[in-house]
């Protein structure tokens, strides 16, 4: 026991020197060169990306700063900027969880992250995404092929290997303020769609995205939802059921007397607090029908 406790403390030495050489490096290593070694380390931990960064400072205690990174993937079309990475180290890091917040696309994602690098796998403990605006998220528009705005929230806890990003794993809870899109065909003569809020839990494994207990809020409509999602490359071939209730709100049924009287028929039909719909296909050709699961499907709506 006294061998493993020595060994112990000479190990908190050790990585407690790391980290103060890291320090030192920030404060007297030559700025650009540091800069260059800071984009290459970024590049190395996620394979196809080039990483750029224009600053790098310490912040008290044991703490560094980068501020402008860049991170681009050209063959995914893929830019994800960086306003500032906030990365705070513990005495006694690796062993115990790095804690980064960063700034993009208008919010603000904080999380511990815990890493094993013979693995090279990161643990997001405690994961928290503020407020990211959709409407910034250039890649997002490309992939679904369609325009999306809102403020997406996320809680909860991830598991990542750079090398390997479709085993991605994903626990917790989502919210988009503000959604607004725009459906090629209308559902119910509503043609734009805007939810104050929605909710959902979440798991990501391997590919599939579970929603469950989801929930959409909004002036002329409002309901549930739960199902699945396989994610494919490109994300237009993305496979999904869902599955929910629809409830027509009175701004929409006061100002459309064929939406009236057809909300009338369906509640008559399923004897349902909310009219039971699914919507199944792809992220490209997706059908939305009016009924349950194991009716025959309807129409095609985008």
């Amino acid at each position: 026991h006294q061998m493993v406790r020595r060994l112990f403390i000479v190990m908190l030495y050790v990585l407690y020197g790391l980290v103060l050489t890291a320090v030192l490096l920030v404060l007297l290593f030559p700025r650009e060169r540091f800069v260059d070694w800071i984009g290459d380390r970024l590049e190395q931990a996620l394979p196809g990306f080039v990483c750029r960064v224009e600053e790098v400072g310490y912040v008290h205690p044991f703490g560094l700063r980068l501020t402008g990174v860049v991170l681009e993937n050209e063959q995914d079309l893929l830019t994800i900027p960086l306003e500032t990475v906030l990365v705070r180290f513990k005495p006694d890091w690796p062993l115990k969880p790095l804690s980064v917040s960063a700034s993009l696309f208008g919010g603000v994602v904080e999380s511990d992250i815990a890493a094993d690098f013979s693995e090279n796998q990161f643990e997001f403990n405690r994961l928290s995404v503020n407020s990211l605006r959709l409407n910034d998220i250039d890649f997002l528009h490309t992939r679904l092929n369609r325009q999306l705005a809102g403020e997406l929230s996320l809680l909860g806890e991830m598991a990542v290997n750079p090398s390997h990003l479709n085993k991605m794993q994903f626990r917790g809870s989502l919210t988009i303020d503000n959604f607004t899109t725009r459906l090629r065909r209308p559902i119910l003569q509503v043609r734009d769609i805007k939810f104050s809020q929605i909710l959902t839990d979440v798991t990501l494994d391997g590919g599939i995205i579970n929603v469950s207990e989801g929930q959409y809020r909004g002036e002329m409509i409002s309901g549930n939802f739960s199902g699945w999602i396989a994610l494919e490359d490109p994300w237009s071939d993305s496979r999904f059921e869902i599955g929910g209730g629809v409830i027509p709100q009175a701004a929409l049924l006061e100002r459309n007397p064929y939406v009236t009287d057809a909300a009338a028929e369906l509640y008559r039909k399923y004897r349902a607090e909310a009219i039971p719909c699914q919507i199944e296909g792809t992220l490209e050709t997706p059908r939305f029908r009016f009924g349950r699961k194991d009716e025959s499907a309807g129409q095609r709506v985008q």
